[in-house]
């Protein structure tokens, strides 16, 4: 009796597995054929001056608006912000929060062929009039593209604009907390995902372990966000809905390489010698693949 049980539930924990597994690859096709989205605008453009790169928007001090957050800028018939950074047209960044419901921000990037206009909607996954949004990520983060970790700088972009990492797997692979302590729930907004590093292409033992780790981390989250019907999005994505600009940067602090710009055959230095080899030592993990200010005026019930 006791073997014909344990072989009854062997069989139903294989048949359980199998049907998470179809469930998971129709809820995938699903929402790649449909781009549903829940999300709604934080606020709209109301003024746009072209000769400054300046615009404001309807949100201000009573929002609780932090400067410098980002936005992005969607076209007034889009088909559902943070469904797909097709409908985004530009960026912008608050520069100056100086009304209860009125700021003043820089555009970040714009489409000549769909400038941004009054009316425009504007969107963050990160911000949320008086409510923090929790996030999850796992993978390695490399905002700029430059093969090196950009965590500190994410962490810094997150808590800037009010936001919350309440799980992240770092680098190294470690699940902080771990999911004993903390599981994926609805508290939680969106899974970000970042690069997945491949194991197999990787020779240090160590960060082959790393890589590892950082795959099992990310199936088991996928899995979470999945039962909690909670999406997962790229990083890139994220901060394409975000209106996050990169600003790559050529040195950093902290790097052994002394920083020197070369002007033609001009020496940097006063003792350097002109010639030699100009390139850089250093090597990567392979884990890692507008001034003016300008005062809106009063509404008059005129267009702009």
């Amino acid at each position: 009796v006791s073997q014909a049980f344990s072989a009854f539930k062997d069989e139903s924990r294989e048949r359980e597995s199998n049907l998470v597994r179809i469930n998971n690859r129709l809820q995938e096709k699903y929402a790649d054929a449909t781009q549903l989205s829940f999300e709604v605008p934080d606020g709209k453009i109301v003024r746009v001056d072209r000769t400054t790169g300046l615009v404001w928007i309807d949100l201000g001090e009573a929002d609780h608006l932090p400067t410098r957050t980002t936005f992005s800028v969607y076209t007034k018939d889009h088909q559902g912000v943070g469904r797909g950074p097709e409908d985004i047209k530009g960026a912008i960044e608050v520069t100056r929060v100086f009304d209860s419901h009125q700021a003043e921000a820089r555009v970040l990037e714009s489409d000549i062929y769909r400038p941004i206009a009054p009316g425009d909607p504007i969107y963050s996954p990160l911000w949320e009039a008086g409510r923090p949004q929790n996030f999850a990520v796992v993978g390695l983060v490399d905002i700029d593209g430059d093969g090196q970790s950009d965590r500190d700088l994410f962490h810094q972009i997150v808590k800037s604009a009010g936001g919350q990492l309440v799980i992240e797997v770092d680098d190294q692979g470690q699940r902080n907390p771990s999911k004993d302590e903390v599981r994926i729930d609805d508290t939680v907004k969106w899974l970000i995902i970042g690069k997945i590093p491949d194991a197999s292409t990787i020779t240090n033992k160590v960060e082959q372990q790393a890589a590892l780790d950082i795959g099992k981390h990310h199936s088991a989250l996928r899995e979470e966000a999945r039962e909690q019907g909670v999406r997962d999005v790229t990083l890139a994505d994220f901060l394409n809905y975000m209106g996050y600009k990169p600003r790559r940067r050529v040195w950093r602090p902290g790097d052994d390489v002394p920083f020197t710009l070369k002007a033609g055959a001009r020496s940097t230095s006063t003792s350097e010698t002109i010639g030699g080899s100009r390139t850089g030592s250093g090597q990567t993990s392979k884990v890692y693949g507008n001034q003016g200010r300008l005062k809106p005026p009063a509404a008059n019930g005129s267009r702009p």
